[in-house]
């Protein structure tokens, strides 16, 4: 699965994730919402982890409260998404709202550091994103995040399937196509 967000933990205190969020591609634009908070908590991508039995491993703190069956059924991450993320909040935007997906300035490859994590100096000044903050109930969900992490992530909001563009911060505009 593709990556439709890149993103670089900025701050970890004690119930809220701060992180910069960065589109990896044009398929999804709405990252300030629960859906899209819980399924970033249950990132990066190796939280569901199966042993040798194929029985599932949790890797974090919130893998061993939503299976990874609840996960990928976008119907209870709707349902129970309130019950993990106390609030989000969107506290900048960059390159928003965009007309068009510039495909040769944002779609470039991102290049790994030297100790094997992702390099996003490349596409931090001109891509689209924004920085969100995300409080949570249970400050044991954010254990597994340091500031500076970075990672790529196909989570999405089931909310909004179309393009969306922010207009200001925290409201966005959903696309009529």
């Amino acid at each position: 699965m593709s990556a439709n967000y890149h993103i670089r933990v900025q701050s970890v205190e004690e119930d809220t994730l701060t992180v910069a969020v960065f589109l990896a591609d044009d398929s999804f634009g709405c990252f300030a919402d629960e859906e899209f908070a819980l399924r970033l908590l249950c990132s990066p991508d190796n939280v569901y982890k199966y042993d040798d039995d194929y029985n599932q491993v949790a890797n974090c703190p919130l893998a061993e409260e939503i299976s990874v069956d609840n996960y990928l059924d976008e119907r209870w991450i709707t349902n129970y998404s309130l019950d993990f993320i106390a609030n989000i909040k969107l506290l900048s935007l960059n390159n928003f709202p965009f007309d068009d997906w510039d495909y040769d300035r944002w779609s470039n490859a991102i290049s790994m550091n030297s100790d094997d994590t992702l390099d996003f100096t490349n596409v931090e000044s001109d891509h689209p994103g924004g920085v969100v903050a995300i409080k949570v109930f249970k400050p044991e969900h954010l254990q597994h995040f340091k500031s500076g992490d970075t990672f790529s992530t196909p989570v999405y909001s089931s909310q909004n399937r179309d393009e969306t563009h922010y207009d200001t911060i925290g409201n966005w505009m959903f696309s009529e196509e």
